[in-house]
């Protein structure tokens, strides 16, 4: 859109460069350089573009160049109605045009990608029933997953389930809604729910087992899709098979440099990395303006091990605010409310552990994280005595 002509290589750097990362997302049907750049300085309706080349999204953007100054504009369009769904501009010197270009790619990927993923979760669950596809199975089944965090486990994981399952139905060499299905078992192990019959689910080794069958199926009918390789490498970090768990994470991320994972940065301070996992984690919630509240646990938790107490509560505070029925945030609050001295609130926090787990004890859950570092193991325990949790 409008770039002048001298900017030509640095708006082609970042377009191209955009197309080959989004490429890189399996749920994204992307079209290739050669047939998007014939549209480049044209003023078509975006209607028009999205029915010639069979697309629902339209990325549209503009480089303007001043003698101390880059402006890049960035804009998704919803092709179907030539709706806007999100607009930035990003502002920088331009001293070095390919660190900003890979910059700016870098910030559009993430925002773009979590701008389209909410606007079809907007459009499947508007959509009726009898409409659906193995595709739009898997984004509902994707949409109850998030639920799940939110309250009401035990029935939005069987709802996910058995959305998982309509879509194999439909494509039984469907991969993502295969590792989906894997992800609602492990789901289930973790944390208890009192709703049959996934109660019955939690902490089964059996339970744990068919979420790693069902993985290594994923990975087996599909080994470039980078969400089959951290399903897997969640659950072998559960089983704890960490070294084996890591490898998954990394060819993970070789396909898709830009996945945003959340299970990443408990993997990474489980294993004693907790300054990198806290790099990780603010990285993602950075690029996803849509990043879900598990998210802030992550970093609580991080923060929690670095001995930054202060640091550690604030995001804390927000999960369990939004999460009132998921126990970690609570756990790890507790523990950091008491470590600063905060005995209402860390004994608050400390009964919402104890209200979602009624036999909850200090040893059991140190156990369940098998943290790598003493250290980090003993810290933990003294937060968790001091917030007057069992042993």
């Amino acid at each position: 859109m409008g770039t002048d002509p001298q900017q030509d290589y640095f708006s082609d750097g970042i377009t191209e460069d955009i197309i080959t990362n989004l490429s890189k997302f399996s749920d994204l049907f992307v079209i290739a350089r050669n047939s998007t750049f014939a549209y480049k300085g044209t003023s078509i309706e975006p209607r028009q573009i999205g029915r010639e080349l069979g697309v629902r999204y339209l990325m549209q953007g503009s480089v303007r160049r001043q003698p101390d100054r880059l402006r890049i504009t960035a804009q998704l369009v919803d092709a179907t109605n030539s709706r806007q769904i999100w607009a930035e501009h990003y502002d920088r010197v331009p001293a070095d045009v390919f660190a900003i270009q890979d910059e700016v790619t870098q910030k559009i990927i993430g925002t773009l990608v979590a701008h389209i993923s909410k606007s079809e979760f907007d459009r499947v669950l508007r959509k009726p029933p009898q409409a659906f596809a193995a595709y739009d199975y898997y984004l509902r089944g994707i949409a109850m997953v998030e639920a799940a965090f939110r309250g009401k486990r035990g029935e939005n994981i069987r709802a996910a389930r058995a959305f998982f399952e309509e879509s194999i139905a439909s494509d039984p060499r469907y991969a993502p809604a295969v590792q989906g299905l894997a992800r609602t078992y492990l789901l289930a192990w973790q944390e208890p729910t009192t709703f049959d019959p996934i109660a019955r689910e939690y902490r089964q080794q059996a339970t744990l087992d068919r979420a790693l069958s069902l993985a290594q199926e994923a990975v087996a009918l599909d080994g470039n899709l980078p969400e089959a390789h951290t399903a897997l490498a969640q659950i072998l970090h559960w089983q704890y098979r960490r070294v084996e768990s890591m490898a998954e994470y990394r060819r993970a991320f070789e396909l898709n440099p830009n996945l945003a994972e959340r299970s990443f940065g408990p993997a990474l301070y489980h294993n004693g990395r907790t300054p990198e996992a806290i790099e990780y984690i603010r990285r993602i919630m950075r690029l996803d303006p849509f990043h879900p509240t598990q998210l802030f646990v992550n970093l609580g938790a991080a923060y929690y091990l670095s001995g930054w107490y202060t640091e550690a509560l604030g995001p804390l505070r927000t999960a369990t605010e939004r999460m009132p029925g998921f126990r970690p945030g609570f756990v790890w609050r507790a523990a950091a409310a008491a470590q600063l001295g905060l005995d209402q609130e860390a004994r608050q926090a400390a009964s919402g552990v104890l209200r979602l787990q009624p036999d909850f004890g200090i040893s059991e859950w140190l156990r369940f994280l098998r943290l790598a570092k003493q250290e980090d193991a003993d810290r933990l325990a003294d937060g968790l005595r001091k917030a007057g949790l069992p042993e």
